[in-house]
Order: C-alpha cells, then structure tokens, then sequence
C-alpha cells in the first residue's frame, strides 16, 4: 500500500487542454480511482453519449449522482463512490454515441439497461471489469464491430440481450465461460462462423436465439447437455447438416426453430418430459 499523492493529467474536450489534478492514492491500482471519479465516469458517459439532447435526464450533472438522484443511476449507498453505483437504466431515452470505456470504471455494476437508443461503435472490452454484471441489455441499437471476448470474464451475468444491432463477426467462445446465464438473445445481428461448441458448458441456460445471422457450419452436439433449455431458435442461418442426436436430450424444450437453413433433416426423435 502506498500512501502518496498521484497526479493525473485530464484532457477537456470542451476547451481542448490540458491539465493537472492532484489526489491521494491510499490503496492499490483502481479502487481509489473507482472511489474518487464515479460522478466524473457518469459526466463522461453523458457527453459522449449527447445527454443535452436526451428525453429525460433529471439532475444529471448536479452534485452527487447518488444523493441527488441522478436519473437512472441506482446506488446502494450515498458517499457518489463507484463502489455505491449498482445500475444504469436508460432505456429509450434518446443517447446517441459510443459507450466510453471508463464505464467498465463503475465495478459494482450489477444492471446496464440502455436498450432502443442510438448507440453506435463497438461495446468497450472495458465491461469485461464488470464482473457482478448480471443484466446486460443493449438491444435494439446501431451498435457493430465484434463482441469483446472479455464479456466472459463477467462471471455473474444472468441476461445477455444484444439483438437487433449490426454485431458482427464470430460468437466469443468466452461466453462459454458465463456459469450463470439463463438468457442469451443474439438474434438479428451480422454474427457468423460456427456456433461455438463452448455454448454447450451454459448448464443453466433456458433460452437462446441466434436467428437471423450468418452462422454456418453444423450444429454442435454440446447443445444437447443443456437439460434446462426452453427454447432455442437458430432459424434464418447457413446451418448444414443433421440434427445431433444428442438433442434429444433437450427434455424442457417447449420452443425449437430450425427452418430456413441448409440443414438435411428437420425431423428427429424428441424425448418428451417425464412428467408428460
């Protein structure tokens, strides 16, 4: 532990320059950052992301965000640290911009949900920090590029929904790594090569929907481990081949769409529920 004083040099957009800012570091590599810029990470956000021009932005900008309420910031505290700001919820709300990376600053997230909004660019690798993140919806966005492979390092997330953007590229094998996601909506995007075999680690997911990308190769065996699975749509892909019959395996699937594939065979021997 280190107890001395730390500069940082801040560059302002507004006015174009530079400058000093001295403050205290007692502690190690990012918690006192967390600690002293939380408001600064959310004033960032708000400027990239056109907040003079969004529909509903009450007290952004005054004080505190935590004891002044910002609009839809959430905090489970009241000092304004990083350490307090537990969700972000702006949904349809008219930001425009990409998300800057300082957001992945805001460690105790545990909620981001800035779904049909105008968000443009690529989702910052800096969220793979976020590693209480349970709840992740972007959707319905102008959001490209790849899908950062850090997204496997938010162990707790839950709720992975991103549809409806131009997201592009392979599916990460690192999303394999989620152990508690029950939701993955990746529909309607620009997503191609194989579905990763690593989807088939998800034990707990109940619902996955990858229709309407550009996904080829086969469909992965793996898939038939997920015994929780209640729906799954891969329709409007390049997929070739059979089903595996290991899907059969799929005992809670109320849901499944295959069409509008290259698949050989729609047909195969489903094993319904026991209690059926």
């Amino acid at each position: 532990i280190c107890t001395c004083n730390t500069r940082l040099l801040v560059y302002d957009t507004t006015t174009k320059t530079w400058s000093n800012i001295t403050f205290p570091k007692v502690l190690g590599p990012i918690a006192e950052f967390q600690s002293y810029y939380a408001a600064d990470i959310l004033r960032d956000l708000y400027t990239a992301l056109d907040g003079n021009n969004w529909l509903h932005s009450y007290n952004w900008l005054k004080g505190n965000p935590c004891t002044n309420h910002w609009q839809g910031v959430e905090c489970d505290g009241s000092t304004g640290s990083a350490t307090d700001i537990v969700a972000l919820r702006l949904p349809a709300n008219g930001l425009k911009g990409q998300l800057p990376s300082t957001l992945g600053y805001l460690t105790r997230l545990h909620t981001i949900e800035l779904q049909v909004n105008k968000l443009s660019g690529t989702l910052p690798g800096s969220v793979g920090r976020l590693i209480g993140l349970n709840r992740l919806k972007i959707f319905n966005n102008n959001l490209e590029g790849t899908l950062t492979r850090k997204m496997g390092f938010c162990s707790g997330l839950q709720l992975l929904a991103v549809f409806n953007n131009e997201f592009s590229g392979a599916i990460p094998e690192q999303i394999g790594d989620l152990p508690n996601l029950q939701w993955l909506y990746l529909y309607n995007n620009k997503f191609s090569g194989q579905i990763p075999k690593s989807l088939g680690n998800l034990h707990t997911l109940k619902w996955l929907d990858l229709r309407n990308n550009e996904l080829t190769g086969t469909l992965p065996p793996e898939i038939g481990g997920l015994r929780g699975l209640q729906a799954l749509d891969v329709s409007k892909n390049f997929i070739r081949g059979s089903i595996p019959p290991s899907w059969t395996e799929l005992i809670r699937l109320a849901h499944l769409d295959l069409s509008e594939n290259r698949l050989s065979s729609y047909t195969f021997d489903y094993k319904y529920p026991d209690e059926l």
